[in-house]
């Protein structure tokens, strides 16, 4: 995995530091926290974060793209802009790859997508749990018609039948 960089930026002024920020672009690189420091002459730090991209999983010899897995996502109700979309999708990735992960949730599975996008399995986990609950939280939505028990699923719950209806559309 590529690691996190600063890059200096300094200049006259704002407005000359701010266009060498814009006009620096990196590759695999999102622009992050950026600190901002005006004297004689004005400066910014900023962050480059390594932008972690799933392109597509396998089951067996199938390949499923990640739009796929990203339209079934947002076909039961979740949310792109929250981080557990993207845990989620990468945990569907990682779970069709390799089902026993399902096995040990705590010790495998969170960990496994926390290491790809360079955080703590407890906050993947937590991420995962709310958008859950939020596409849950619609009432009459489609994730209540994919899971058909009255309360909301644990995420065991949620990926293992998550997984099968993957299965089954790729099966038929």
């Amino acid at each position: 995995m590529k690691d996190q960089f600063v890059q200096i930026f300094e200049g006259p002024d704002i407005a000359d530091v701010q266009r060498q920020i814009n006009e620096f672009n990196v590759e695999g690189y999102t622009r992050g926290t950026i600190g901002l420091d005006v004297g004689e002459r004005a400066a910014a730090a900023v962050v480059y974060n390594p932008v972690f991209e799933l392109k597509e999983a396998t089951i067996g010899n199938t390949l499923l793209p990640s739009n796929d897995i990203s339209e079934i996502l947002f076909d039961l109700g979740f949310s792109p802009h929250l981080k557990g979309f993207r845990y989620a999708k990468m945990g569907i990735a990682l779970l069709l790859e390799n089902l026993s992960l399902a096995e040990q949730m705590t010790k495998s599975f969170y960990p496994a997508i926390a290491e790809k996008f360079d955080t703590d399995w407890s906050k993947v986990e937590r991420c995962i749990r709310h958008s859950v609950e939020k596409a849950w939280a619609d009432g009459e939505g489609p994730l209540t018609k994919l899971y058909p028990w009255n309360h909301c699923p644990t995420l065991s719950e949620f990926f293992a039948v998550l997984f099968e209806k993957i299965k089954m559309q790729q099966a038929g």
